[in-house]
């Protein structure tokens, strides 16, 4: 509270003073936000995402199936005038697993963690999120050229092996550079890579070093100005869902680029602003770049403009090593004509394959709706445990999220999926009246099935009375759920 007018103070005359209180108007809180906790086909997991509009839903989380009823919860809340919503996915811990698909055969494309002796890999892409819907991932890298303007350094009146001048744009550490050799006759001109691995100012002249001594036929001064910057654009998609689409323009090969295509796709994506994700599984990097790699993660969570890709992310490992296009000889490179690589299933047909993405409809029971990740994990997939081991239970999550945005809060909190009753029949009153109604949190509306599947082809385990079930148990089993979320809020 604060006063305004002239306040009386010893040694002023007698007279009349004003002192008249004045509140600080609070800010208008918004009180129309609801949460929905529910089952979603993909997106973040255990992380509130505000949506705007089904549309960015459908984008975020995919569409209704399944017999799913978070979806269809999300779209009847806009569609009955609802404004703005926080969703946040829940999973069955244990069993779900995330897809992944590797950047062409062996000979195409290669991982190399330069200095450490470790043999070349294959260069793997998961799925952003785990489930199903990763198997049906697809994407494209088509190599691109862009031209660099260099020229040869003399050292002692003699051409360097090692150092190049830069008179163009500044060429970034880690930058991936074409050199052409020329040849004669009818034989096509041969190219060959090398990495820039340091820069200086020296005498005026922009320097930068290449990863070893070039060869001497490469610094004629007709072959430099053919010389080239290789990165490679990504193209990213759903398939049978054409709308789902994203392209990556001009990525780099190695991890001290500021563009290295691990780097920027590993941002937090559009729906990840509150997803927790430490750099777990970096202890291998050396301390320089994993604090520099940590500060990069951080600032792109400050920045709103840089996200990363919805889709896909590349493995943890990769963040250190030079992605190496292996397949492309010299007389490729020389021509320009990089052919483009396609994104390979690391998966057979078998959706038990360890690396096919995989969600258990079976097994989910209500404890993700009420528990954090971690209390659930039950096995070793690296890929899906170390972005999850952190992130909080449902509604702790909530509640983190109402700590960012206090003048948003959370106003209600709906859990679609925590009960599957079956259709009841219209409301009766007297002692007639359905005795689940006594112990159950109720539904919205009734059963209504995708595409001819019953509701109890998928999460047996959410339905009360399924046939064989012990309904002792699975109503003690309501109960309890309905007490802890009446005491988490």
């Amino acid at each position: 509270m604060t006063h305004t007018g002239a306040l009386w103070r010893p040694l002023l005359p007698p007279g009349v003073y004003q002192d008249r209180p004045v509140t600080t108007p609070r800010p208008n809180l918004r009180s129309d936000v609801c949460a929905f906790v529910g089952l979603a086909e993909r997106g973040p997991v255990c992380t509130p995402v505000v949506l705007d509009s089904f549309e960015s839903y459908l984008y975020a989380f995919g569409g209704e199936g399944s017999n799913r009823m978070l979806p269809r919860a999300v779209r009847l809340f806009f569609e009955n005038g609802g404004r703005r919503c926080v969703v946040l996915r829940t999973i069955d811990y244990a069993r779900a697993r995330t897809a992944r698909h590797l950047i062409g055969q062996a000979t195409h494309a290669r991982l190399l963690h330069v200095g450490d002796g470790a043999p070349p890999a294959r260069v793997a892409l998961d799925a952003r999120s785990p489930g199903r819907w990763g198997n049906r991932l697809r994407g494209r890298i088509s190599p691109v050229l862009l031209p660099v303007r260099v020229d040869r350094h003399l050292e002692a009146g003699i051409p360097s092996l090692e150092w190049l001048v830069d008179l163009g744009d500044p060429i970034e550490r880690g930058a991936t550079i074409r050199l052409v050799a020329p040849s004669g006759g009818s034989q096509a001109p041969r190219g060959e890579l090398y990495r820039v691995v340091d820069s200086k100012i020296e005498d005026g002249q922009r320097l930068v070093r290449l990863d070893r001594d070039a060869q001497p036929e490469q610094l004629g001064r007709a072959a430099l100005l053919d010389a080239r910057e290789l990165r490679v654009d990504l193209e990213l998609w759903l398939q049978g869902e054409p709308a789902v689409r994203e392209v990556w323009r001009e990525l780099a090969l190695d991890p001290l680029h500021g563009r290295f295509m691990a780097r920027v796709l590993g941002r937090p994506g559009p729906a990840e602003t509150h997803l927790r994700r430490p750099l777990a599984g970096l202890e291998s990097i050396d301390v320089e770049t994993r604090y520099q790699l940590e500060e990069e993660v951080a600032a792109s969570q400050r920045e709103s403009r840089l996200r990363g890709s919805a889709l896909a992310i590349l493995p943890v490992e990769s963040w250190s090593g030079h992605l190496e296009l292996a397949g492309v000889d010299e007389t490729r490179l020389g021509s320009g004509r990089i052919p483009p690589i396609d994104l390979v299933p690391a998966f057979g047909d078998d959706t038990q394959d360890p690396l096919a993405g995989f969600e258990d409809f079976a097994a989910t029971n209500r404890s993700v709706f009420f528990s954090a990740p971690g209390d659930l994990l039950a096995h070793d997939d690296a890929r899906w445990t170390n972005a999850l081991t952190h992130q909080p239970a449902p509604l702790e999550a909530i509640e983190d999220h109402d700590d960012r945005t206090p003048i948003e809060p959370v106003s209600l909190v709906h859990f679609p999926d925590l009960l599957h009753p079956d259709p009841r029949p219209p409301f009766e009153t007297g002692d007639d009246r359905d005795d689940r109604d006594a112990f159950t949190f109720g539904d919205c509306e009734g059963w209504a099935p995708w595409h001819g599947e019953s509701p109890r082809d998928h999460y047996p385990e959410l339905l009360w009375d399924e046939p064989g079930a012990d309904l002792a148990s699975r109503r003690a089993d309501l109960e309890t759920a309905q007490r802890r979320l009446v005491d988490a809020v």
